[in-house]
């Protein structure tokens, strides 16, 4: 009987970020590895009542839904790998200022040093409880025991990273998914290039890379440490 290859998990927000990363990720898996992607179907270290007192039961959560789901056990897990946009958390609080949208329908809008928001406390508070939470996540180096696992980050998001776009409408986010997907799906030097270009201006570290995002705007800022993975996964 041929041995089952083991899983290495992406947990992600939502459909446009498993568009945007998947085909192309698959060049970076070993052999004897098998990617699966799992959709939180929005942001976890911004959901109600999960506080850096509960994020890491909440993502052991989402490991277990995972498995369950596709039948397989915690033993399978090669290692489990968790994408988070930042939002602009770490930006102190005065640097958010009031939105007056021309219709009703924009709530926040992220610029390169500001965020702008119709309900300013509550943009606030937001980030406070993502800072907590990212916290206490991003330095983890194991989830539900032993499974190896990492947080990449996203500035100010994905779309920000992946389109130039940090306020992509949704239909917009689909499309230019696909688009990334496509140009890079069968080109992983490409891919690899991208995100170098796109890593803070900092030693190739994965802990300097989340220390440089908690200073100043960087949270706000075009920036991507998924190179660190890339780098340690590249084809041969």
């Amino acid at each position: 009987m041929a041995k089952t290859k083991k899983v290495c998990l992406f947990i992600v927000e939502g459909v446009s970020d498993e568009s945007a990363l998947s085909l192309p990720l698959k060049n970076f898996i070993e052999r004897n590895r098998e990617l699966r992607f799992f959709q939180t179907d929005g942001d976890l270290t911004t959901r109600d009542h999960i506080s850096p007192n509960t994020i890491l039961n909440e993502v052991g959560d989402v490991v277990e839904r995972f498995l369950r789901q596709q039948h397989i056990r915690i033993s399978d897990l090669a290692r489990v790998v968790q994408i988070v946009d930042m939002d602009g958390c770490f930006i102190p609080d005065s640097l958010i200022h009031e939105l007056i949208p021309e219709d009703g329908s924009v709530n926040v809008v992220y610029g390169p040093s500001e965020i702008r928001a119709r309900h300013i406390s509550e943009i606030q508070n937001r980030n406070h409880q993502k800072q907590g939470n990212i916290l206490k996540i991003c330095y983890r180096k194991t989830i539900k025991g032993r499974v190896p696992y990492s947080v990449y980050y996203f500035s100010c998001n994905m779309d920000h990273v992946t389109g130039g776009n940090a306020n992509m409408p949704y239909e917009e986010k689909v499309n230019q998914a696909d688009d990334f997907a496509a140009k890079y799906m069968n080109d992983p030097a490409g891919f690899t290039a991208f995100f170098e270009s796109v890593f803070p201006p900092v030693e190739r570290d994965y802990k300097e890379s989340w220390e440089f995002q908690k200073e100043g705007t960087h949270s706000l800022e075009r920036f991507s440490n998924l190179y660190l993975f890339l780098q340690s996964h590249l084809p041969g």
